[in-house]
């Protein structure tokens, strides 16, 4: 049965047996006065019985060397802090054990906490369930892992070390990625693109929480609601920074907003990072990119080539743009990432993407561009 003790917030390992003290002794260590029936013993708790303080384990730091003829304590025990008696009587009866060994490790699941090696996903943990005598790797939920992982204490030392385990700690439960999240702040997709919450906390196919993004879909704590989405999880979340900061001028580029600045022009994106664009672009006075207004349509048409001369050079800012020949409600034939065409219906149009339902009931996010033509009646395909 492996036992520990603490001792004036030390712990320790307790021997099965205690063994005599000797001055190669790994310090600190855990030691008591001989009190067996041995010559010494009888001596001992003769000489110290009326005081039995005495007889109680001590911390054991140092035992000065006895060699050193020079000095009168050689050979001495230097207990809690104090010069002793010579170290030959007394037995060691415990072993320290340091913080985040493999012993401090095994004393921390008895004592029912959950630990984590260096090298273990964070969303795993080691811990021993009330009633075992063995340890075993849990999934974050409470569940243990498929495979088998139950050791008892000698399997725990000797795996620690097979897998050169160099620190245990207390496991400490993941902060869901979205308890602090707001109107406002950005999140990163698993694919790298950045997103902007703009809904709060709403109940969604099913979900308890979820938060809406610009482009329309709906994120809970596990990744996309709509399971068919080209988007699989997020992994970041960072909160808004203040506006035309030079950190808040890179969040708008990876959002697809052009900023501008005074000294630093107008961007489109950018490949720094968020340190490398703080660190060399100007620190304030960003602001998003607005192109300069241009003649009236109807004015510059009317005006003559006489009064007008740039006429010619406007000519091509009005020709009609294309508007989408679908809307809320159409079926279309479309395209997915994989060019598979598909026909879908038209759930919801916003400035860079679609929601379609499909026949089998799944909702895609594409681009207007996967969007081929819109289907009459006759052409759809139940």
């Amino acid at each position: 049965m492996i036992k520990f003790e603490e001792h004036d917030d030390n712990l320790f390992r307790m021997l099965e047996e205690p063994v005599p003290l000797t001055p190669d002794a790994e310090m600190p260590c855990l030691v008591r006065l001989i009190q067996d029936d041995s010559p010494m013993g009888k001596h001992n708790k003769d000489l110290h019985g009326f005081d039995p303080e005495r007889l109680t384990p001590r911390i054991c730091t140092e035992v000065i060397d006895v060699n050193d003829l020079s000095d009168p304590n050689r050979g001495s025990a230097r207990c809690d802090g104090l010069m002793s008696i010579q170290y030959y009587r007394y037995e060691l009866i415990g072993t320290h054990v340091k913080e985040g060994s493999d012993d401090w490790a095994w004393y921390q699941m008895m004592q029912g906490e959950k630990i984590i090696g260096t090298f273990h996903k964070p969303l795993r943990f080691y811990a021993i369930k009330k009633g075992c005598d063995y340890c075993a790797l849990y999934e974050n939920d409470g569940n243990e892992v498929r495979i088998n992982t139950r050791r008892t204490y000698g399997e725990f030392i000797e795996y620690s070390k097979r897998c050169r385990i160099s620190s245990w700690q207390i496991y400490k439960e993941p902060k869901p990625l979205l308890a602090d999240t707001g109107i406002g702040d950005i999140v990163k997709t698993n694919l790298g693109d950045w997103l902007q919450i703009v809904d709060t906390p709403c109940l969604r196919f099913g979900h308890d929480e979820c938060y809406r993004t610009h482009d329309g879909l709906y994120w809970d704590e596990y990744g996309v609601c709509d399971v068919d989405s080209t988007y699989n999880r997020l992994v970041a979340v960072e909160p808004l920074a203040p506006e035309g900061t030079a950190e808040w001028a890179w969040q708008m580029l990876k959002l697809q907003k052009p900023v501008s600045h005074p000294a630093e022009g107008e961007l489109q994106d950018t490949d720094y990072t968020k340190e490398g664009f703080v660190h060399c672009m100007a620190k304030t006075g960003w602001q998003l990119y607005e192109p300069k207004p241009q003649p009236d349509k109807e004015d510059m048409h009317l005006r003559s080539g006489k009064d007008n001369p740039e006429r010619q050079d406007f000519c091509h800012m009005y020709e009609p743009q294309p508007e989408p020949e679908y809307k809320v409600g159409d079926w279309v034939d479309c395209k997915d990432l994989a060019g598979v065409h598909a026909q879908c219906k038209v759930l919801e149009i916003h400035e860079h993407n679609v929601i379609l339902g499909c026949k089998s009931g799944a909702r895609w996010s594409l681009h207007h561009n996967n969007i081929i033509r819109k289907l009459s009646p006759s052409e759809v395909v139940i």
